[in-house]
């Protein structure tokens, strides 16, 4: 049946591909092909829940066997609890994502070819049992990442964008295939299951870096994320929620995989890995609260969350190679949390992002006010979504973050100077982002989708969206709303779910130690604090409700007349309302005060207007001021890197003489320099 399922998923991914290569226009055919992706979508999520609930020992998974499609060994497809539960959760958003993209307006043909093309890598990604096959999902993706974000020629910046989406992702690929031929190697199995058999040394040090930089570079993890917040910002708007929210998650799973197969790491690299998280952490959230468009502010979001999952999982490899199990399991635990709430608030955020570009036929965070008056629904569930994100309750996020906090508080079950002091370093620096978070989403919640519409505000194709392009958004906005939510009230179920998902790398018992009580959590060390999300969520509806009664009885009712009063006009009479707080200026003190790290550049250009209150020759002085910040890893990492890679590329440009003699002097000094290496090594 599981396997059934698989097979019947990607299949309607690669028929859906198809149609749109033999079709000679878009329209109908891609709307079909949309709807036939959604459907596959469906299926593999499907596949994913009777896999991830599945009874049984892993020793003999249910597996797809496609003998040697791929001319490299057996090429097999396999899906245990772990991949399963990837599956169920990347499978459910697409489905409801590609179904949006699908009852929306017309799409071109490549975006469909490319949404499927995205699911369709994704669920080889996922379920690979061997190198080769793995390697060609992860090639596929990048592929369909470069074409989403390359799409749009006439957009500006949309070439850069590709190309720097496409460069990352090959270098991942990179990466990874000279960290999986090493391990393959050490084996003599092209199998990912054999990677167990391999031995502790410098092979497999090497390898575990190897992996964590590609699989970082996919997720967005500083300082690989300088594609990031390029290609989202340039992929069309209906695609950029499959890509944050359900494409990434094959590095998350990646990682998983890794750390299930290789076991624990050294000690350095652990160390590593947490400090990597809380730098990345600290990174995305002070860019996204830096930024004056809403695409890149969500985008930069994603790098914040790539980073605090990174240190949760950083956490669980400390675990592992200190031999604390249940400091594994909430390690863990917490990332997979952080990944559940990242794919399902990211989808609502972008999809919120989508409908405001509708409406107001831009992002600029400026020139955005008053969302939720134009689209309820899509901006309510972008609400709770920046709630999530932000760590607030009564959302999943809340949950989530709550738990990497505890998290990093065990850091006094392991023993030495040097990772209690990368476990400090990580533990402040995610605290420090949750802080962050809350100031950031708080402009984003209270100026742009709370705040009154500014006058001369007009909506740019507000009435020209059709109505059953609203009501699918509505409804979709509203079923993540739901998760996001829902999620938090029965999160001890979701955590049963994820024991069965994690038991390849943790066992189903160690997991369930969370579970103080069946409404109640607990870090999984019993004594140390509790929470429980659905008692909380309870608390505050009827909170809430006795407040609202009490304060209708003591107004005596006057408390639902309307009253209107002027509007405050910052204490100062003559200030007009034009001219309130923006968005920009709310986050004014941060660019000052953080000037050297955000490399904030100022600019005062003074213009000349004529003076309406004296004579015809006086002159009145206005000065226009901006800002802008940079990202300190393009600026000072990857700048110098490609100013001496094309110096590099022009002096080699000079060997280029045409003369076959040079080319084959220099063929044969490379092969002698290559047998001395291979002599030295053995």
């Amino acid at each position: 049946m599981i396997t059934s399922l698989l097979a019947a998923g990607l299949c309607a991914e690669l028929l859906a591909m198809a149609v749109l290569a033999i079709a000679r226009s878009g329209g109908l055919w891609s709307r079909a092909s949309l709807w036939t992706a959604s459907g596959g979508a469906g299926l593999l999520a499907s596949c994913g829940f009777l896999a991830a609930l599945r009874h049984g020992e892993e020793a003999h998974p249910p597996a797809l066997h496609l003998g040697y499609l791929l001319a490299f060994g057996h090429t097999l497809l396999l899906v245990d609890h772990l991949s399963g539960g990837f599956l169920a959760l990347c499978g459910t958003l697409a489905t409801v994502l590609l179904a949006v993209t699908a009852a929306g307006p017309r799409q071109p043909r490549m975006l469909a070819l490319s949404s499927a093309l995205v699911v369709f890598s994704l669920g080889v990604v996922i379920t690979s049992g061997d190198t080769f096959s793995f390697l060609f999902g992860w090639e596929l993706l990048t592929l369909a990442f470069f074409a989403l974000s390359s799409m749009d020629r006439n957009q500006t910046g949309s070439i850069a964008a590709g190309w720097a989406t496409v460069s990352l992702g090959k270098a991942s690929g990179a990466a990874l295939l000279i960290g999986f031929l090493l391990l393959d190697a050490s084996t003599h199995h092209f199998a990912l299951a054999a990677w167990h058999s391999v031995p502790g040394g410098t092979l497999r040090d090497v390898a575990w870096v190897l992996l964590i930089a590609g699989f970082g570079a996919k997720i967005g993890l500083v300082p690989f994320h300088v594609w990031m917040h390029r290609g989202y910002a340039a992929a069309p708007r209906s695609a950029r929620a499959l890509m944050a929210g359900v494409a990434v998650n094959a590095g998350f799973y990646g990682m998983w995989r890794s750390f299930s197969l290789l076991g624990p790491p050294a000690h350095w690299i652990a160390g590593l890995v947490v400090v990597l998280g809380g730098i990345g952490a600290i990174t995305g959230m002070l860019q996204a609260a830096a930024q004056r468009d809403l695409a890149r502010l969500v985008a930069y979001s994603s790098v914040e969350n790539a980073g605090l999952i990174t240190a949760a999982y950083g956490l669980a490899l400390v675990g592992a190679s200190y031999h604390q199990p249940l400091l594994v399991t909430v390690g863990l635990l917490a990332a997979t949390l952080q990944v559940v709430t990242h794919a399902i608030a990211k989808s609502a955020l972008y999809l919120g992002t989508d409908a405001i570009e509708r409406d107001y036929g831009t992002t600029s965070l400026d020139k955005i006010t008053g969302a939720i008056h134009v689209a309820p629904a899509s901006t309510t569930a972008m609400l709770v979504g920046g709630f999530a994100m932000a760590g607030l309750p009564p959302t999943i996020g809340f949950v989530s973050e709550w738990f990497i906090l505890e998290a990093f508080l065990q850091q006094f079950r392991v023993h030495g100077l040097a990772i209690h002091l990368a476990m400090a370093v990580g533990g402040a620096l995610v605290a420090l982002t949750a802080g962050l978070a809350a100031f950031t989403f708080t402009r984003l919640l209270g100026l742009t989708l709370l705040g009154r519409r500014r006058p001369g505000a007009e909506l740019a194709t507000v009435a020209g969206r059709r109505r059953r392009d609203r009501q699918v958004r509505a409804g979709a906005s509203a079923g993540l709303l739901v998760g996001l939510v829902g999620m938090a009230v029965v999160s001890p179920w979701e955590i049963r779910f994820l024991a069965d998902a994690l038991s390849p790398v943790t066992p189903r018992s160690s997991t369930r130690l969370a579970l103080a009580s069946p409404w109640v959590l607990h870090p999984v060390y019993a004594g140390f604090s509790i929470l429980s999300p659905s008692w909380f969520a309870l608390a505050l509806v009827v909170g809430f409700a006795g407040v609202a009664l009490l304060t209708w009885v003591l107004s005596g009712g006057r408390v639902l007349r309307v009253r209107r009063v002027p509007a405050w006009r910052s204490a100062s009479d003559p200030v007009e309302l034009s001219t309130r707080y923006s968005s920009t200026g709310f986050t004014g003190v941060l660019r000052n005060v953080l000037a050297n790290v955000l490399r904030t550049r100022r600019s005062l250009t003074p213009s000349t207007l004529a003076s309406s209150t004296a004579s015809d020759e006086a002159t009145a002085t206005r000065a226009s001021y901006a800002s802008a910040v940079e990202d300190v890893t393009e600026t000072f990492g990857y700048r110098p890197a490609l100013r001496s890679l094309g110096w590099l590329a022009r002096w080699a440009s000079r060997l280029q003489s045409g003369n076959l003699a040079s080319y084959l002097a220099a063929m044969l000094l490379v092969a002698i320099a290559l047998l001395a290496v291979v002599a030295g090594l053995h």
